[in-house]
This record gives structure tokens, sequence and C-alpha cells, in this order.
């Protein structure tokens, strides 16, 4: 006969025996809506994680285990106890703590290597881990492991790598490189020593003593963009130099970068705590475009597009202009979207919600007859700029024919700014440079205004 679970499980036993038969198991467990608000909504910078061998998406089921879950055939694919904790003993007389696995990473690709920082009371744990086919170190913990996908074993164990909580964890493309930042003001880059199979820190960085919000890294491995409040700072990671700094010249004082993002090699996506969007492109150093939404939950980069979640409902995705290629709703409009990720073994995208609900969006391109806009008229009026428009191609003509109207004024402008900057130099350059011109002179030509007179 069989046996549901509270834990999302159907146990099937043997009634002449009593013996427990195979185990199937679903999405989660006793612990995933538990974890999921703790987990997911405390960190809100946090993106949906996808194993990139198997196209799973990771959950944590229970406090301190990992589920691979197929989405696609809704089964689990692996379980990992990460943390290896006793839940039944007390310490010290006192209730049971239990721990959290707070960020896992994995190597692109068909890589080997996850990365997972776990976290008890005020203990933090970095562990590094390598894929094991065979399956040998899940059986020996008496734990089920698809014979198809087999493991993870853990090749080194740091305790305490940071004196606070992490905040970012990034890895390499290459596997052998993993940069951790923290709330203690610090970043620090790992690297794996050549046959050893261990790992040590290289490196530790620090800005102007500023705790760390959020980070990213780079499609190739060159740059680790590192939030600092309202700053974007990009680092070499190979060197531990600091290449530059970035700053939103008209970001509000009280709003803090929470996303970081880079996607298309050379963009890099910034969201703050004020729902702000901005796009940075770090070869020239500008903004490209920005928009001002409600609030922003999620932030992915996977392949060559942009995810956006909006006002928990919604899904964005962005190629490299502000007009969103996708507009996706999830399914009923279900709130609190706390992570999103494309999962191309499947085709399609997939979010979480703060419940520990996993559903796929459909991923149907906008057609002609009902195409998306985005109006980007008004920033700083203090109204929310963020304007979707669905309708025919009449809507979205009249935007493009606003933005193009927006753009020819800027030109204009442009030109008359430096038609007046090359009238100052004429008349700076008409003088020795040990006299200062007269002050009509100098007005006249910044002004602009014929008649003047001082």
């Amino acid at each position: 006969y069989a046996l549901s679970l509270s834990t999302n499980m159907v146990r099937l036993v043997d009634a002449r025996t009593r013996e427990l038969g195979a185990a199937i198991q679903g999405l989660g467990g006793d612990g995933i809506e538990e974890t999921a608000n703790r987990t997911w909504r405390s960190h809100a910078h946090r993106a949906l994680v996808v194993e990139p061998r198997s196209g799973a998406i990771v959950v944590q089921k229970s406090p301190g285990f990992l589920q691979l879950f197929d989405v696609e055939r809704d089964r689990e694919v692996a379980a990992i106890d990460v943390m290896q904790q006793n839940v039944i003993s007390r310490d010290n007389n006192g209730p049971t703590s239990v721990g959290y696995v707070e960020h896992v990473a994995f190597t692109p690709g068909k890589g080997r290597r996850m990365v997972t920082v776990e976290q008890r009371n005020d203990r933090t744990a970095l562990k590094f881990w390598v894929h094991d086919r065979s399956g040998r170190a899940q059986q020996q913990a008496g734990q089920g492991a698809s014979q198809s996908h087999g493991t993870y074993a853990v090749s080194t164990h740091v305790d305490q790598p940071h004196s606070a909580p992490v905040t970012t964890l990034l890895m390499h493309p290459s596997g052998e490189l993993v940069v951790t930042a923290s709330e203690d003001k610090t970043f620090k880059v790992w690297e794996l020593k050549a046959g050893t199979g261990q790992w040590e820190c290289r490196s530790v960085g620090y800005y102007r003593q500023t705790a760390i919000s959020c980070g990213a890294m780079s499609s190739d491995g060159s740059l680790v963009a590192l939030a600092y409040g309202r700053l974007i700072t990009l680092w070499n990671p190979y060197k531990n130099v600091m290449l530059c700094s970035l700053a939103h010249p008209g970001l509000d004082a009280k709003a803090n970068i929470t996303h970081l993002a880079f996607f298309r090699q050379s963009y890099l996506a910034a969201a703050t705590s004020d729902g702000g969007l901005f796009v940075w492109d770090v070869l020239r150093r500008k903004i490209v475009w920005q928009l001002q939404l409600e609030s922003v939950t999620a932030l992915a980069a996977p392949e060559d597009d942009l995810l956006v979640t909006a006002n928990d409902t919604t899904v964005l995705v962005f190629g490299t202009s502000p007009v969103p290629r996708q507009l996706l709703k999830t399914e009923e409009g279900e709130p609190g979207v706390v992570g999103v990720a494309y999962v191309p073994q499947m085709g399609k995208y997939v979010y979480v919600s703060n419940s520990g609900a996993v559903r796929c969006l459909a991923t149907s391109q906008t057609s002609k007859e009902e195409s998306v806009a985005v109006d980007t008229n008004t920033f700083g009026d203090g109204l929310s700029t963020f304007a979707l428009i669905q309708s025919s191609q009449g809507a979205a003509a009249n935007i493009a024919a606003k933005q193009s109207q927006r753009a020819a004024a800027a030109v204009s402008t442009q030109v008359a700014i430096t038609t007046s900057s090359t009238d100052t130099l004429k008349t700076l350059n008409a003088y020795p440079s040990y006299v200062l011109p007269p002050l009509a002179k100098i007005c006249k030509s910044l002004l602009g205004v014929e008649g003047f007179a001082v």
C-alpha cells in the first residue's frame, strides 16, 4: 500500500512484510515554505538557482537539505544533505537550533563544482563540492541519488569565512575561482590549488569600509561588480585591483542598490530599493537606459537576456533596449515572486514564490498585433514612469514617435550647448593665458543672449 506524507512524499510499504519500498518525492518537503520565506525573502537580491548539468532547479526542501528538482518531469533528481546537522540533540538544554543554506553557486555548463554557504545561529560555513557521478558519497550517507545524475561530495570546508553574514557568492566560469562578499565590509577571492583539489583564500579586498549589499560576475569572468550602498565598483578578480567606480548622478539619497546582473557581456543592470532599474555600458562607463518601476524583487541574466521581476507579479524580458521583448505574468497574478530563471533544457522561464511554489512561465514572443511598449518619458516628476501598453501597432507607434521627438529635441539641445562652448573657447583663446577676458564677453558667450550688457 502507499502512504502520503506531509513532506510531499509517497512511500510504498509491503503489506505482508511491512518493509518500506520505493519513495516518490515531490517538490520540497517539510520545510519548503519556511525556508523559502526565510532564505529567499531575507535576501531580495538572490536569484533562483539552476544546476547547469541537469537543468534542475535548486530548492531547500528542509533545513540544511538541498533538493535538485526537475520541473518538466515533476520529479526529484537528487537530494544533498549540505549541513549534516543533528536535529535531535539540543544545545545547552535550549531549543534545537537548525541551520539553512543561504547561497548556492555552480560552475556554468557541464562543470563539476558547487559552492555553498550555510548559516546556523551566528556561525557561517563555506563548502566546496565536486560532482560524484557514481553517487557513492550519497549512498554512504544513507540518502537516495539518481544513478544517472550522481551527487556532490565536499572537497574543502571553511569555518567562518567572514566575521559577518555572507551577502554574495560568485563562481568563476573556469570553476577555479570563487568570490564571497560579506556585511563585514570585505570580499575574498578563493582559488583552487593545482593538483590538490583544495581551496584557499588568495586575497582580501575592501572599499571605504562599507558593507557589500550584492555582486555579479561577467560571463567571461574578467569583471566582478560589487555594490556599496549607492555605488558600484568594478574589480579585476585575477589581480584584486579596482578598475573604476560607477555612480548614478540622479539616484535618490535613500535608495541603495539591491540587485546586480551582467548580460550581453558588457552591460551591467542594477536595481535599487526604490524600484529604479538602470543599465550601464561598462566599456564606455555610461548609462545606456533606465526605467522607474514600483519595485524590483528579482533580477537574473540567463543567456543574453535580462529578466526583471516587477511588482511581484510581472516578469519582463529585456534585450539591449528599454522596450521589453516579452511580458510574462505569473499564474493568476500570483504575488510574491522572489526568484526567476531560464532553464535551457526546457526552453522555459521558471519562478519561485514566497510560498515555496515553483511554476513555469509562458515564453511566447510578442506579436505585431499585440506589441509591448514602454513609455520612458518622465523622470523626476515623482510619479511612476513605468507604463506597460499592450495594444495594437498604433499605440506602439505613438510611443515610438514621442521617443523620436524627445531624441530630436535632445540633439538640438546638444547642438546649442556645443555652439555655446565653441564661442566660449574662442573668447578665451583670444587673450593671453595670464589675462582674464572681460566679464561681459564671457557671460555673453555662455548665455548666448544678443544685446547682453553688463
